[in-house]
């Protein structure tokens, strides 16, 4: 799907749950709007050394979380790029307010499909996904999707179906 937007924005933020296409919506408006594309997970390996989920482990999700916050703090002063952000973003305070502030697109997508993609990965964050009962990983799925669903509304200046 084209978005158009009444004005070009500065920066653009692409939100979404576990599983959507966050990234190839923001590969699709990087294309359109002529602007770089950044993957704010990939910086945060990049700068730290570790992957995420090393990351987690050792220093839990709360310095995750600064991480993320300090990006996007370095990021408010620049333009021209589109940034892909990681699934629960909205979780942190400090990092709503600024997506908030933002051009930022939810890609939300129908929740069976988003479980369809990610019920088999073995390499998921969430240790809910790994549980060997598939039903109750679907229910946590689910459930959590419901706590994130209007964090992710509240966040964005228009889903994937609204213009900016």
């Amino acid at each position: 799907m084209k978005e158009e937007f009444n004005t070009k924005p500065p920066r653009l933020f692409v939100i979404g749950y576990i599983g959507s296409r966050r990234m190839e919506r923001g590969e699709e408006l990087a294309r359109e709007l002529g602007y770089q594309l950044l993957d704010l997970d990939r910086m945060i390996e990049e700068r730290d050394g570790r992957s995420l989920k090393k990351l987690i482990m050792m220093m839990g999700e709360h310095e995750y979380r600064n991480k993320e916050y300090e990006i996007l703090k370095e990021l408010e002063s620049q333009q021209g790029f589109v940034l892909v952000c990681g699934d629960g973003i909205v979780h942190d305070e400090m990092n709503l307010a600024i997506l908030k502030r933002e051009a930022t697109i939810f890609v939300e997508e129908p929740l069976e499909i988003l479980w369809e993609r990610v019920r088999e990965k073995a390499d998921g964050l969430y240790a809910f996904l790994h549980d060997s009962d598939r039903e109750r990983a679907r229910i946590k799925f689910m459930e959590f999707y419901q706590l994130r669903l209007p964090l992710y509304r509240e966040a964005s200046s228009a889903s994937e179906d609204q213009k900016l």
